[in-house]
Parts: C-alpha cells; structure tokens; sequence
C-alpha cells in the first residue's frame, strides 16, 4: 500500500441481491457528492447477497470524510458484516453493519 493511503477490506451481507444493489447504489452516490476528485484504487465484488470490500484511498481528511460516508451507508443496509480501515498495520476504524445506536 503507497504511504498516505489506507486500506478498506471486509464484507457486508444483505438481505437479497436488491437490497445489495440498493445499497451499492447509494454508496456511491453519496461517495461522489462529495465532489472531491477522489482517486480509488480496489473494488467492491458483488456475489449473491454479499458485497466484498477492497479499496484503497488516500489519507487526506476528505477521502476519508468521504469513505465514511460511503461504507456507513453500506453498513446500515447489511444484515452482517464489517470493514475495517487500516493505514498500514494500524487500525484506523471498523465499518460494522446495522444501524448506528
């Protein structure tokens, strides 16, 4: 991984391939509102109802601001599931499914 980057990598499952789908959708939308020029490098692998996470963006506080906004929006819509962030081998922050409390 290029220093100043960190890493997404985990998986969410869904209640069906619709509700994935729905989800994907909305992430993404949210990722690019945000209108920074975010460069990602990775993908998210759709199988069935689960969604395989691995992505890497740089450190720079609107990427992440934006990846949060991304993966929390596919954590509520899962039935199971985490990502985790990582900036080399430390943890940065976990993406659990469901929704917030």
């Amino acid at each position: 991984m290029p220093p100043g980057h960190l890493r997404y990598y985990g998986s969410y499952r869904y209640d069906s391939r619709e509700a994935l789908e729905r989800a994907v959708t909305a992430a993404w939308s949210s990722f690019y509102d945000e209108e920074t020029g975010h460069r990602v490098d990775g993908q998210l692998v759709k199988q069935g109802a689960q969604l395989h996470v691995d992505l890497t963006l740089s450190t720079a506080a609107d990427s992440r601001f934006a990846a949060a906004g991304m993966l929390d929006v596919l954590a509520r819509a899962a039935i199971a599931g985490s990502v985790e962030a990582r900036h080399g081998s430390d943890h940065v922050d976990f993406y659990c499914s469901g929704e917030d409390d």
